[in-house]
């Protein structure tokens, strides 16, 4: 536990306004996007810090990170919480709060860079570029409220990531406070925003670390000019695989340059009475969905060879699948949030699924899934994965799991890197209808979807890294391979030998 000596220690350092105790605060940070507290019947107590801190500069997380490196106290950074693992709190630890860090500091338009505090909201900052002329190349599909100093720490996902890649594709320098409170500034070998073969590649080092290395402070992303000319596209296919091959085909990466976005949509249906007020069509299985970049030309190109492919495949057009896009686009700009947007799908998700669920208009926790599968092995993938979220709902499988999720989404997919894709599914979770054998059964569940994945020579996620904590060391060091492991155990203790920096059991 911190004391109130130390607490008041924190104070003096950083100001008595940038530190909170009291219990409603810290509530906020017990838990993130992600599931864990569901396995926890007590996750309030396990997941409660003792302060959150709210940092206005650099040298203010120099203070503390040398205040909690000489009293041994455990650190959580915090960004938007729009992540399923890694922002959650803990007992006896500090949140760092990192939303006053929010200054844009430099555009640099000749070099193609911009650089940001932590606390940058990404939304303000994509539209601080589409203002003067530019496209970010990485663009969240959190960015209502993923911050800038996430992005690094997570390795996020983006919209464009078939053409620009994740996150840390898009990333030139950080500043990072490192635990023992010194301050770093590194790049890809120099410390420059840029590729250098002098030294090493430092800065990967803390992508995707999820602020277990150091506090990531400021960063400096690139960006590109606003393609002249766009195109969005969506065709319907009535067989799973028919959508699957032409999403494949769609992805190349020849055509990658224009193509920046392709996606594949499914369980529609779901949702189809709530928001466009008609029944979706049956011979509707999936959806695949495009948006093209790049001069007229190129976007009149592109244009021409998807609508040849979609042919190929037996895509054909629906009224309701525009209809439905049009529906989603107009409340997403009248919500103007994610939350928002989520709260909405929940609220349809609980009249929906209260036909299968007696959850007495109780609303969902959601648990996102998003393994990462090759390319070769994404249509066997796609049925197996189906197949193993439908037996959640089974009861004669699993009596306890059944009363209380629903599975949809299952099988949406999107480019991760090149030959990769990031499948997803939502479990919603009806926790009111929970026991304690629900959480046996939704642990046995997932060990069979891990071996799944394996079995499909993917990894464990693309973007939402959360795996139960019971199952952590297990399945990170079969992710990782037994060596990897142990590699990423010693560079930790030589970076954090006290283990301040988000300790988590794997470590």
């Amino acid at each position: 536990m911190v004391s109130e000596k130390e607490i008041s220690e924190l104070r003096k350092a950083i100001g008595d306004l940038n530190v909170f105790t009291d219990k409603p605060t810290r509530m906020c940070y017990t838990v993130t996007h992600g599931p864990e507290c569901l396995l926890h019947e007590d996750y309030l107590e396990i997941f409660l810090p003792d302060a959150v801190v709210t940092p206005t500069s650099t040298e203010d997380v120099q203070k503390i990170v040398k205040f909690a490196d000489k009293n041994g106290i455990p650190l959580v950074p915090s960004g938007g919480r729009s992540g399923t693992y890694g922002a959650e709190g803990m007992r006896g630890g500090i949140v760092i709060e990192t939303k006053k860090m929010n200054k844009i500091l430099e555009l640099n338009e000749e070099d193609y860079r911009i650089t940001g505090e932590a606390g940058v909201n990404m939304m303000e900052l994509i539209s601080y570029l589409i203002k003067r002329g530019y496209m970010p190349t990485d663009y969240p599909g959190s960015e209502e409220i993923c911050t800038l100093g996430s992005r690094p720490a997570v390795n996020g996902y983006g919209y464009w990531e078939n053409r620009w890649g994740p996150a840390g594709n898009n990333i030139y320098k950080i500043e990072v406070v490192l635990p023992d409170g010194s301050v770093i500034d590194v790049g890809r070998g120099s410390n420059k925003p840029t590729k250098s073969s002098t030294g090493w590649d430092l800065m990967n080092l803390f992508i995707g670390s999820r602020g277990t290395l150091g506090i990531i402070t400021k960063v400096t992303e690139r960006f590109t000019d606003y393609p002249p000319a766009e195109h969005y596209g969506e065709a319907a296919f009535g067989t799973f695989k028919e959508g699957l091959e032409a999403y494949l085909e769609l992805k190349r990466s020849k055509y990658s340059n224009n193509l920046w976005r392709v996606s594949c949509s499914v369980d529609e249906e779901s949702y189809s009475e709530q928001t466009i007020g008609k029944p979706w069509p049956k011979e509707i299985a999936m959806v695949v969905h495009y948006s093209i970049y790049g001069l007229q030309y190129e976007v009149d190109g592109m244009k021409n060879i998807a609508e040849d492919i979609i042919k190929k495949h037996n895509g054909f057009c629906a009224p309701e699948v525009t209809e439905i896009t049009n529906w989603w686009d107009a409340h997403s700009r009248e919500w103007k949030g994610l939350y928002k947007k989520v709260n909405v799908s929940l609220g349809i998700a609980t009249d929906v699924f209260s036909k299968h669920i007696n959850a007495d208009g109780y609303s969902a926790k959601p648990i996102f899934l998003d393994p990462n599968i090759p390319d070769s092995r994404l249509i066997e993938w796609h049925a197996k994965f189906r197949k193993h979220c439908y037996d959640m709902e089974n009861k004669e499988i699993y009596p306890n799991l059944a009363n209380c999720t629903i599975a949809r989404d299952i099988g949406r997919v999107l480019p991760g890197v090149l030959g990769f894709n990031k499948t997803w599914a939502t479990i919603h979770v009806y926790r009111k209808n929970m026991n304690k054998k629900f959480r046996g059964e939704f642990l046995d569940w997932y060990k069979k979807y891990v071996e799944l994945i394996f079995e499909c020579d993917g990894a464990i996620a693309t973007t939402h890294a959360w795996i139960p904590r019971d199952l952590e060391v297990e399945i990170m060091e079969r992710n990782m391979g037994k060596n990897a492991y142990k590699l990423m155990k010693k560079i930790k203790k030589s970076i954090d030998p006290k283990n301040i920096m988000n300790p988590k059991i794997i470590f």
